[in-house]
């Protein structure tokens, strides 16, 4: 049995967008809602808190330039935090050491390996997530044996939603051990049936551990309920925490935790409002796709293509 413990940190509510992102009607048959905007951390957040989350688009065939694209999938990929995690995860459990936000930017410059078919996480993805992890929004799930870092995903946690972006492993099921480490952190924090584990598309290879579909619609609903809950302890810091998987210590995947000295006598702050950020009306909006549907369509097959690619690496 291994512990490990964080740092603590304390979310920082970045500079609003300039930028007005709105969420796509739920009976918009395309996935890629929008381009244009930043990835300022205001834009992201702002992004993700309805619903939206980036990902670069190629201009065209011919140039190698690609767009931030904003992305809605119409049945969104999650995975359940009530049910029993896949015999596929729990025989990893207590394979490798869980370590939360030790070694972020290299767990993200690994998901983006340039070597990796189809990769989508570019030098421009790279810094505006290195910023958000800067300020606390941006967490990397990571798995450590003798020989150093094994494997990993990161994700954005805001509020109840927890959206994971990307994964990798250097040595077998690392990714996929992270994922259990990542589910029973949720499932073990408080108001665990109002989380949202968001996983963007549900692939054959995500199915298999677990993920599935909702609407978009569904996924609205369950994203503006979980906007108001905390984020799990575990992923703020200041919490030293296990994977067990010994006889007597827990089931399978059970995380155990124990708070540092800081946390034993830490108050919620009374002046911690609403996560949501009140935007002023007029500003300049995301350009839309929707007239250009053939368009859509294709860069949705690719874009697909890519994350599917990726999730079997």
């Amino acid at each position: 049995m291994r512990s490990w413990e964080n740092a603590r940190v304390r979310t920082v509510e970045p500079e609003p967008s300039r930028w007005r992102l709105e969420p796509p009607p739920d009976d918009y048959e395309h996935d890629l809602w929008a381009v244009g905007a930043d990835l300022e951390p205001g834009t992201i957040l702002s992004g993700y808190r309805v619903g939206l989350f980036p990902m670069p688009v190629q201009q065209d065939e011919s140039s190698d330039e690609t767009v931030i694209g904003w992305w809605s999938p119409l049945r969104r990929g999650v995975i359940p935090l009530d049910r029993r995690p896949p015999r596929a995860l729990r025989r990893v459990a207590g394979r490798y050491e869980i370590r939360v936000d030790t070694t972020f930017e290299v767990v993200m410059t690994a998901c983006g390996d340039p070597s990796r078919p189809h990769g989508w996480i570019d030098d421009s993805m790279l810094g505006a997530y290195l910023r958000l992890h800067a300020l606390g929004w941006v967490h990397s799930v990571e798995c450590w044996d003798e020989h150093g870092l094994a494997g990993g995903l990161y994700g954005v946690s805001v509020g109840g939603l927890f959206a994971a972006e990307s994964m990798f492993q250097h040595r077998p099921d690392a990714a996929k051990c992270a994922l259990l480490a990542l589910v029973t952190l949720l499932r073990d924090a408080a108001d665990s049936s109002r989380r949202v584990l968001d996983v963007q598309w549900c692939t054959p290879h995500l199915a298999l551990l677990g993920a599935s579909e909702i609407t978009r619609a569904e996924y609205r609903i369950r994203l503006s309920d979980a906007a108001g809950l905390r984020e799990p302890v575990a992923l703020s810091g200041g919490a030293r925490v296990r994977l067990t998987s010994e006889p007597g210590s827990g089931k399978p995947g059970d995380v155990v935790r124990e708070p540092d000295e800081e946390e034993q006598h830490d108050e919620a702050d009374p002046d911690d409002g609403d996560p949501f950020v009140d935007l002023p009306a007029n500003r300049p909006p995301a350009k839309a796709l929707g007239d250009r549907e053939d368009d859509v369509a294709a860069v949705e097959r690719e874009q697909r293509q890519e994350v599917e690619q990726c999730d079997r690496e």
